[in-house]
């Protein structure tokens, strides 16, 4: 994404962090990357830390279970009739 529209999309929800950033020093800038870097950081434990997801998460992957073993299998013979037809092709 360019800066631009990095630029937008930002304005969005702060409509004045983009001016102040370009109004920061080098230490400025450095500090506030350390900071909101951080904040990321929290989210991305806070996330991980949430039970509601992680239940959220079992129950998705227990009924999806079928669906995507039965997709595998049907991969496995996609491929071997893929193969087949090359081997044939082929000579």
């Amino acid at each position: 994404m360019d800066i631009t529209k990095l630029e937008k999309e930002i304005a969005k929800h702060n409509e004045s962090f983009a001016g102040e950033v370009r109004g920061m020093t080098e230490t400025q800038l450095k500090d506030t990357l350390a900071r909101i870097s951080l904040r990321a950081q929290e989210i991305i434990q806070a996330k991980q830390d949430c039970d509601e997801l992680t239940e959220a998460k079992q129950t998705v992957k227990e009924i999806s279970a079928p669906f995507n073993e039965a997709l595998k299998k049907e991969k496995q013979k996609i491929e071997f009739l893929v193969r087949i037809l090359e081997e044939k092709t082929i000579k």
